[in-house]
């Protein structure tokens, strides 16, 4: 029995957080609604009912799917970097994440940017109404200690 399923057995059992370690542990988590659509979405309301926050990462790349993206219980859809990379050169590519943008919004989601490596990138995705950005632009990948400490500066400091 995978992980995923013991999950929607033990529902609203305490122990359900050890199964949900080993689930994000499983190599194969991102093919789960691929596979089985509609485990998958009964797996997220489950997750979701225990307040876990649920993102869709790399949006408009793999198993990206319009089909089921309504019935998913998520937070936020994080915008694919090879998106970002080609917005300032290709028209057609700042239109995609505009409508990406818009389209989250529309489902009540929020956005996350990935791979932001320009202060026009950052600019252009602010006037678009992008909520979050990630990239080396703002910083480079730090330890959870090393996050710790930036988080407590004032922000004037931690942007230097």
């Amino acid at each position: 029995m995978t992980a995923t399923r013991r999950i929607l057995l033990v529902d609203d059992d305490p122990v359900t957080c050890t199964f949900l370690e080993e689930l994000l542990a499983a190599p194969d988590r991102q093919f789960v609604s691929a596979q089985d659509p509609e485990t998958a979405i009964a797996m997220l309301h489950g997750l979701k009912s225990l307040g876990v926050q649920l993102h869709i990462d790399d949006f408009g790349t793999g198993y990206s799917s319009l089909a089921y993206l309504q019935r998913f219980p998520v937070d936020t859809m994080k915008i694919d970097r090879s998106f970002i990379n080609r917005m300032s050169h290709d028209s057609e590519n700042a239109e995609i994440v505009r409508t990406i943008i818009s389209l989250a919004h529309n489902l009540d989601m929020k956005v996350t940017a990935e791979g932001i490596e320009t202060a026009a990138q950052l600019e252009h995705l602010g006037s678009l109404d992008c909520e979050n950005a990630q990239g080396y632009f703002l910083s480079r990948p730090l330890t959870s200690s090393d996050a710790t400490n930036m988080l407590k500066l004032p922000l004037t400091e931690a942007a230097a």
